[in-house]
């Protein structure tokens, strides 16, 4: 079962079927150290590899509550890799699922991070930059909204006068 769960956050298994996943979900309680042993190896192994991210929207909904409970174990420049590459996909549902994610944040965040959501407050309005907002303050990321805003709309403004 551990096998099969890394196989799929790692990409070996591209599309799982979702029945198979629900089915072996559903057991998890059976399985004694899934929760306490292998869960924060499977979490680890999915937020590592951030290059790419082979779960489809359903295989990472049933997933991700699994998960989510054992974020505290990723290493944060991990999953602010993955967080940037949700946010250049636009996979904004993976983004608001992030927000309800106890992590740790030991160090400098990484530019990437920064940029990536400066580009998104920059760009998106309502939900969208409500989740976005949100980002910037769980991550402390150190984004001024009200001068990021403000020279948004002054390069409005030049753009329109040209």
């Amino acid at each position: 079962m551990n096998h099969y769960f890394k196989s799929i956050v790692s990409g070996e298994i591209e599309e799982p079927e979702i029945k198979e996943l629900k089915k072996l979900i559903t057991l998890r309680e059976k399985v004694l150290d899934l929760d306490d042993v292998q869960l924060p190896d499977i979490t680890t192994k999915y937020f590592a590899d951030n290059e790419k991210d082979t779960l489809s929207e359903e295989a990472f909904n049933e997933i991700s509550p699994m998960i989510l409970p054992k974020m505290k174990k990723v290493p944060q420049k991990d999953y602010e890799l993955r967080l940037s590459y949700w946010i250049e996909k636009d996979y904004l549902s993976r983004v608001q699922w992030f927000l309800n994610a106890d992590v740790s944040k030991e160090n400098t965040p990484l530019e990437v991070i920064i940029a990536s959501v400066i580009s998104k407050l920059k760009t998106t309005e309502g939900d969208e930059f409500s989740a976005y907002k949100q980002l910037n303050e769980k991550l402390r990321l150190g984004i001024n909204l009200d001068e990021l805003l403000e020279s948004t709309s002054s390069e409005t403004e030049v753009s329109l006068d040209e």
